[in-house]
This record gives C-alpha cells, structure tokens and sequence, in this order.
C-alpha cells in the first residue's frame, strides 16, 4: 500500500523542480540582458555559449558522467530540421532580448502556448481541451494588454522589432518543442545524444551567421584592443572599455550556460 508520504513525495520534488527553473530562468534573463548590453556581438555570445555547453558535455564524458556517441553521417541528415529550427529560434530569442526591456522579455514571447497548442493540432493531429483553449485565450489577452502598455510608456526601451522577434521567438520555442519529439526517436530516445548532436552542430551552423553579421571582425578588434597596453591616454580608454566588455562576455557566458545545465540537471 502506498503511504501518504510517498505519494506527497513526488509533489514536492516537482515543486522544487519546477520553483529551481523559475527563478534560474529568471536570473539567466537578466544576466544575457546586463551582457548584451555590455557589448556589440549578440551572435557571437550566443555561440560562446553553444561552444561552452560542448565543452562542458565533453569534460563531463571524461569524468564517466555521460557517454558521447559518435557523430554519424545518416543522423546528423535526420537532424538537420531540428538544427535550423535551434539556430534560428536562439538567433531570434537573442535579438528579442537585445531589443526589449528584460522585464518584457517573457511577455513578449508570451504567445508560445497559443501557438504550441496550434502547432501540434495541425502537425500531430493532436486536440486540447477546453480548459487549454481558455488558457491560450487569456495569454493572449495578457500579451495584447502587455504590449500596448509598453509600447505607450515613456521609460521603455522596447521597440516594435523587438515585439516583432518577440512574436516569431514564440513559433520557433513552439516548433522546437515538437521537432524534438520527432528528432528523438532519430536518436532512439537518448535524451543527452540529442543535447550533444543539438549543442555541437548549431555551433557549426551558427560560424557562417556570424561571418556574414560582420560580428568577428567586432571580436577581433575587442580582443586587440583589450590587449594593447601601448599608446595615448584615449588608447588606454578604449583598451579599458574592451576589457571591460570581454570580462562581461565571458562572465555573461559562463553564468547562463551553468545555469542552464543546473536547469536540466534538476528538471531531468
């Protein structure tokens, strides 16, 4: 017979859970938003973080933790929709934040159960309840009332792109959501395989975006700037304002892809 301990048990690790990722999420809002705008190269701190997630999965590979598969031709051609779909959907969230207050970030991109609940009717044939459809309903009211108060505030700094990438941020989490499901049995379920594939090839897909953005030669001159020691006083000024943005890059980083992995640890 099961105890009411063991039933109240499960609750309670699901509130805890769920409590973790509200307020990591929260704080890894904030701290993009303090790095984003503390330098020039949104793209460019997205695949750092991309490159950081990697890095950590690997090292967590050689402690025993995880075992990494093998990059595979046939998979990775599977998985190809679920890449471009990640890549534009992390683009997008990037800029959404780059270009609204980050305390209007997550109505911004409130429209992603509305859209989710749309996505997975007309590509799974899969029908919501009434209780649901009520609930989309009033999300959508709140994301219409939530916009016009910003957009009519005199101390915001959210412009209409922002909402614009805000709206499209909504149908990329919402699509990613279902290609996932789809993507794993490409993978025979194996949820960290996925994590890996997903991770490492957005990162690849992402160099040629910040080539074409301009964003490495930005990089570049940061990095020199940063290290020269040399010159005038407005030289010294400039080389501090670049140290100054490359400590934030790295500390913004660093901060939200550990937050993310904790995220995943306790939800998982």
């Amino acid at each position: 017979m099961v105890t009411q301990n063991e039933q109240t048990q499960p609750w309670r690790t699901v509130t805890f859970a769920v409590s973790f990722y509200m307020v990591t999420s929260l704080v890894m809002v904030l701290v993009n938003k303090w790095t984003l705008n503390g330098i020039a190269v949104p793209m460019t701190f997205l695949w750092a973080q991309l490159l950081i997630a990697v890095i950590l999965l690997y090292v967590s590979s050689w402690f025993g933790l995880l075992k990494l598969p093998v990059i595979q031709g046939d998979i990775t051609y599977r998985l190809l929709p679920l890449i471009g779909v990640n890549v534009i959907g992390l683009t997008v969230n990037t800029l959404c934040l780059n270009y609204v207050d980050a305390s209007f970030y997550q109505v911004a991109r409130a429209l992603v159960l509305p859209i989710t609940v749309l996505l997975s009717y007309l590509l799974l044939s899969k029908s919501s309840s009434v209780m649901i459809l009520v609930s989309c309903l009033i999300v959508c009211l709140g994301f219409f009332v939530g916009v016009a108060t910003e957009t009519h505030s005199t101390i915001s700094t959210t412009t209409p792109l922002g909402i614009f990438y805000g709206i499209f941020s909504s149908f990329t989490t919402a699509l990613h959501a279902i290609v996932i499901k789809r993507s794993l049995d490409v993978v025979q379920g194996a949820t960290m395989d996925l994590v890996y594939y997903n991770n490492l090839l957005s990162a690849v897909a992402l160099l040629p975006i910040l080539i074409l953005s301009g964003e490495h030669a930005k990089v570049y001159d940061m990095l020199w700037d940063s290290l020269d020691k040399s010159g005038t006083e407005g030289v010294y000024e400039e080389a501090a304002s670049s140290n100054m943005a490359m400590r934030t890059f790295v500390i913004g980083a660093l901060i939200t892809v550990s937050g993310g992995w904790w995220v995943g640890g306790f939800v998982n």
